[in-house]
């Protein structure tokens, strides 16, 4: 078991990826939904801070480093940019992100979540695929979303919340 909880991007990905192919069938919504789950994430953490209002304006808030490369390429534009941008700027900035699932998925490898394999397409063109090696941490993610949406329980954790929307806006 992991010692802490999976960036909600990570899990965007998990849910993603054909868990015995390894590869992504609905090419596209999940990269504007891990944007969105990288934006919750830097919010849930403080390190931004997204205006309450009609143009939701992203603000940076405490500094210093996540311990994530991600998280921290992505704060690091946020601080770097002159010009106040909203939060669906921000999102489509981030899911623009070069290699963004390529990068995700060997940190899921790292991770012992996913294996790194090659295969071939058409017998021609050779891709990278992420076939799940340890299904259990999106097996809990399924389990706690399923929980939120199906049960009338009204202690969902924040994590779970945050991910939600980015999915089913991503999807929709």
């Amino acid at each position: 078991m992991l010692n802490r909880p999976l960036p909600l991007y990570e899990e965007i990905l998990l849910l993603a990826l054909d868990d015995g192919e390894g590869t992504t069938k609905q090419a596209g919504w999940y990269t504007n939904a891990m944007g969105g789950a990288i934006l919750a994430e830097l919010a849930m953490t403080g390190a931004i801070s997204i205006a309450d209002d009609k143009k939701k304006k992203v603000t940076l808030g405490r500094r210093g480093s996540l311990d994530d490369v991600i998280l921290d390429e992505c704060l690091a534009l946020i601080s770097e940019e002159k010009k106040t941008k909203s939060a669906a700027q921000w999102v489509s900035k981030f899911s623009g992100t070069k290699d963004l699932k390529n990068r995700v998925a060997r940190q899921l490898v790292a991770k012992g979540l996913l294996a790194e394999e090659t295969d071939t397409v058409l017998k021609i063109f050779k891709r990278t695929v992420y076939p799940e090696v340890d299904g259990g941490p999106e097996k809990e993610l399924r389990e706690r979303m399923k929980k939120a949406i199906f049960t009338a329980t009204t202690e969902v954790e924040p994590r779970t919340v945050a991910i939600m929307p980015a999915i089913f806006v991503a999807t929709s």
